[in-house]
């Protein structure tokens, strides 16, 4: 029995992942707008299971989705896997506010919808009905091409970061 219930838990266990870097405005003609994505354990899932959802914060629904397995690996340290998606030019609504939200299997991640610009509640698909977290910086459209809005700190869990403005 033991084993059995063992075996289960595992099965329960939630995703470690979420959304680490951002851009989407710069001087001039928006360009080089992405979204990075870390996942703990990344060969433990199919990358077609996680999606990004960008949502307007006018009316709070979604303008675009991406699944991971679209995305760019980049590096893996210590279990933990870079992913990221270039944007075409003005791919990624420049705020005031906007967000996109990570999920699982169709499934929100907690505390993986995020604006920029302020704070709105989505309206359809993961985000349904829920209230953005504002991730307190933003990119004001003067910062030079190559500046992103990053999550700066140490730790194993999304909540142990936190967000910096525009940076190399």
């Amino acid at each position: 029995i033991f084993l059995i219930v063992t075996g289960s838990c595992l099965f329960l266990r939630a995703q470690n992942a979420w959304i680490n870097e951002i851009h989407y405005d710069n001087t001039g003609t928006d360009a080089g707008e992405f979204i990075e994505v870390v996942i703990q354990n990344a060969g433990s899932y199919t990358l077609s299971d996680f999606m990004v959802t960008l949502y307007n914060g006018g009316n709070g629904t979604s303008y675009g989705t991406k699944t991971l397995d679209l995305f760019t690996a980049g590096a893996t340290s210590n279990g933990f896997s870079i992913y990221y998606f270039v944007y075409p030019s003005n791919g990624i609504q420049n705020g005031s506010p906007d967000g996109m939200a990570l999920s699982y299997q169709s499934v929100l991640i907690p505390g993986q919808f995020l604006s920029y610009e302020g704070v709105f509640t989505g309206s359809g698909g993961v985000a349904d009905g829920i209230l953005s977290v504002d991730i307190g910086v933003m990119e004001g459209g003067s910062d030079p091409l190559g500046m992103s809005l990053q999550l700066s700190g140490s730790g194993t869990q999304y909540n142990q970061f936190s967000w910096q403005g525009p940076a190399d």
